[in-house]
């Protein structure tokens, strides 16, 4: 299954910019049985849709950036309402542009995997919280 074919829910998104950087992120909402790989193929589309925006928050970033796409790209993948509302991400994922200062790259967070130049932080207890979350919702 190809990244087109592949379906996801965009539920929020911000610019969420900074004076030393163009920062926009998003969070989505998957169908919960897709794979690994097919999560990543929504990472890097949606990566890119995000490094492609040109949208402010305001006039005095409008000014700061111009016409320039975000240096930052942040992504939080959800499998559902559920885990949206106790903010349980399957996982998070951050671009950032290599023409960034350092000192403007300390926002991007370093993941335990990477795709291209996107780093992928896969939530290690994302099942065990759903898992909680459910049947302390049941309760």
């Amino acid at each position: 299954m190809n990244s087109e074919e592949l379906q996801y829910q965009i539920f929020a998104s911000q610019d969420s910019s900074y004076p030393l950087a163009h920062r926009y992120s998003t969070s989505i909402i998957t169908n919960p049985d897709y794979s690994e790989d097919m999560l990543r193929e929504i990472i890097k589309s949606v990566t890119w849709e995000l490094r492609q925006m040109i949208s402010y928050r305001s006039d005095r970033f409008k000014m700061d950036f111009g016409d320039k796409g975000a240096d930052i790209a942040i992504v939080f993948l959800y499998k559902d309402d559920i885990d949206v509302q106790n903010h349980n991400y399957v996982c998070r994922s951050c671009w950032c542009s290599s023409e960034l200062t350092e000192e403007a790259k300390q926002i991007c967070f370093i993941g335990n995997d990477k795709l291209d130049e996107i780093e992928i932080d896969w939530n290690p207890d994302y099942n065990q919280r759903r898992n909680n979350y459910r049947l302390f919702s049941q309760s």
